[in-house]
């Protein structure tokens, strides 16, 4: 790749899409069933960007997560209703090429909304079954009740088969599946270009589905790390306390879990690399699924428009 910009890009799969994301610029491409492309840019400074005081080790972490999940349900949302819209208006010559617009308002409230429901998902999926689980075989077992190290082991590989099974059962609808080959190009797609590798079809589809940077390596550094954080947290009686206790050390959670991705990322053929990376790309074999050739164009289309942006800077 000429005049490659050297920096970490980042990314999301949509729906019939991919989103990008480098320092400076959002930069979202998404494929019509017609064959054309939709594509949508914007700048995005974040917080420790416009904030110096901010980029302090874990407390910038959480706010990567925020701001991640901020963007990413923004981009899905728009990928979505283009997706619903291309349905609705499948075959007809005045199918728009963009979704209707809305006003801020609107948006704002659409996406938190969204973000309200998926947390709640996952607070009950990863945080009310697992200690529940956990209490129970603490009931039962002396061997758990007086190990509170076990304890928290159990949650947490509850935890892991929980996210294990979510992601197994995406895989029975061809539409989740779709976004998991869109997840693979978005990765193949910032592989090349890490490899200062021209950012065509037959480039991208040589380099590896898995990445290290990957949200999947984030989440499974979160489960095991509560391992060790939830143990210096003293263990309430009550249940409700111990949940609340759990939830409230999240953003201490992502915090190190940031650096310990951003860590691995720094010394990728480190030991502690390789041994930190393996969970989540061995995770990253659920969520990803070998792309079609139009979602290596969508993904590369994303990247292109984002490296472009920020080479006219």
């Amino acid at each position: 790749m000429k005049n490659k910009i050297d920096f970490a890009v980042g990314g999301q799969a949509l729906m019939e899409g991919v989103m990008m994301r480098s320092p400076n610029y959002v930069s979202i491409a998404c494929r019509k069933e017609n064959g054309e492309f939709v594509t949508q840019t914007y700048m995005y400074k974040n917080l420790v960007q416009r904030y110096k005081f901010l980029n302090i080790p874990v407390l910038r972490g959480f706010i990567n997560m925020v701001e991640m999940l901020l963007i990413g349900t923004k981009a899905m949302n728009f990928s979505t209703e283009l997706f619903v819209d291309d349905e609705e208006t499948d075959n007809q010559p005045q199918a728009k090429n963009q979704p209707k617009p809305k006003s801020k308002l609107v948006e704002l409230i659409t996406i938190l909304f969204s973000i309200c429901i998926s947390l709640s998902l996952a607070i009950l999926i990863f945080k009310v079954i697992p200690l529940a689980v956990a209490s129970f075989i603490e009931s039962k077992s002396p061997a758990v009740s007086n190990n509170y190290v076990l304890f928290n082991t159990l949650d947490s590989v509850t935890k892991i088969i929980l996210f294990a099974a979510y992601l197994k059962l995406m895989h029975f609808s061809d539409m989740l599946k779709r976004v998991f080959g869109f997840h693979a190009a978005e990765h193949m797609a910032i592989a090349a270009y890490e490899k200062d590798l021209e950012l065509n079809q037959q480039n991208i589809s040589e380099q590896t589905r898995f990445h290290p940077r990957c949200g999947t390596s984030f989440l499974v550094f979160v489960f095991v790390l509560s391992i060790f954080v939830y143990t210096l947290i003293p263990k309430h009686p009550d249940f409700v306390t111990n949940l609340v206790l759990r939830v409230s050390t999240l953003p201490v959670l992502a915090g190190i879990s940031y650096e310990l991705l951003k860590l691995s990322a720094k010394y990728p053929k480190s030991i502690f690399s390789k041994v930190m990376s393996y969970p989540g790309l061995m995770f990253q074999r659920l969520t990803t699924l070998p792309p079609k050739p139009e979602m290596l164009d969508t993904a590369a289309l994303a990247l292109k428009n984002a490296l472009e942006l920020e080479s006219k800077k």
